[in-house]
């Protein structure tokens, strides 16, 4: 059958397999010629195909496959023979990803806690002002409010700050901008889940590149 890789850059993979196997969110998936046809979501992972006896061993960064009973088309961000991943840039890549990560979940719970906790102020007491501005101040260095929900939410949170430094304002002021900045900074969490993705992928590339892959089964 036929399996045909393509990424923005143009086919990786254009070749004629005997049997196939493929990364799906549901696990490892083996194909080979009169396969049922099905369409799904391939994760960051190894692409195994056997050709005339011949293994080869790709990663992919994720993306989706058409299967059907004469070819398997992959659409994928990026994809690499396991003999041309450099190992080194492979391990330092993970290393930023997985501090990247480590980051990001930190500003953000920094910041739900610090929101939170301000919450429950207004409901006794004065909220501790410079405190809360420090916390909020720390979260957003850390964490990059990429998307349209990153963007909210960063409105929310300079909102929320422009409130906190005006002597002026009354309890009833800071739950106004309290509130929607606690739900836009949950809604923000999509931050985390990209760097989680990031991980994933650069965990899978490593993982490819050092052979810690399902070989075997082909």
């Amino acid at each position: 059958m036929h399996l045909l890789v393509l990424t923005p850059r143009g086919p990786v993979m254009d070749v004629e397999a005997d049997s196939i196997i493929l990364p799906l969110e549901s696990g490892f998936l083996g194909v080979k010629k009169g396969h049922q046809p099905l369409a799904g979501i391939v994760v960051p992972g190894g692409l195994f195909h056997r050709s005339s006896g011949e293994k080869g061993i790709h990663f992919v960064s994720g993306g989706v496959v058409e299967v059907s009973e004469e070819r398997v088309l992959i659409l994928t961000d990026a994809a690499e023979e396991k003999g041309e991943i450099d190992l080194g840039r492979a391990e330092k890549a993970l290393e930023r990803a997985t501090l990247r990560l480590k980051r990001r979940e930190a500003g953000r719970l920094r910041l739900e806690s610090a929101l939170n906790r301000a919450w429950r102020q207004l409901r006794e007491e004065g909220v501790d002002r410079k405190r809360l501005l420090l916390d909020m101040d720390r979260a957003l260095e850390r964490v990059p409010w990429e998307g349209d929900e990153g963007e909210e939410a960063a409105r929310a949170l300079k909102g929320l700050r422009s409130t906190l430094l005006d002597k002026e304002t009354t309890v009833d002021d800071l739950r106004a901008a309290i509130g929607p900045a606690m739900d836009a900074v949950q809604l923000a969490g999509v931050n985390v889940a990209r760097a989680t993705l990031s991980q994933k992928r650069a965990q899978a590339r490593l993982q490819v590149a050092r052979g810690e892959v399902l070989a075997s089964l082909l």
